[in-house]
């Protein structure tokens, strides 16, 4: 009986093991947001296009003006660059239905030239492809 028990939580280990190995791991979540970030703050918009869900059908001039009216929301004269403080909120689904796959939400503080703003980033990977579904500043 003592042999079942270790057996049974043995397989139990294995699949919680299995389970924590899925979805979209927090460190590539911070990576591509950075990497967004960087490109955008470059004015390098078609680099920043790329790390999008193929799903979302952004381009670079979509991009160029969302950076635009984000610089023209904290009153600066021309394009800011981005910077991310801190991260203070995830969550990550391995698998979820609303997207067919996974689904990393990251939440956070970021400097939009020199004022603070929320950031709340949603990444997607499933059948259709891998990148950011959405991306929000809000100072």
């Amino acid at each position: 009986m003592k042999k079942l028990g270790l057996i049974f939580l043995a397989i139990c280990l294995i699949f919680a093991l299995v389970a924590c190995s899925g979805g979209i791991s927090l460190e590539t979540g911070h990576e591509l947001t950075a990497q967004f970030c960087a490109a955008i703050s470059e004015g390098d918009y078609e680099t920043a296009a790329t790390l999008f869900h193929p799903a979302v059908g952004t381009d670079a001039q979509k991009l160029e003006e969302f950076h635009s009216a984000l610089s023209e929301r904290v009153g600066a004269a021309q394009s800011v660059t981005i910077t991310i403080e801190r991260y203070n909120s995830f969550e990550n689904m391995m698998y979820t239905s609303d997207v067919g796959g996974a689904r990393l939400t990251l939440g956070g503080e970021a400097l939009v030239g020199t004022e603070d703003a929320d950031l709340s980033v949603v990444i997607v990977d499933n059948e259709q492809g891998y990148g950011i579904y959405s991306i929000h500043f809000d100072p």
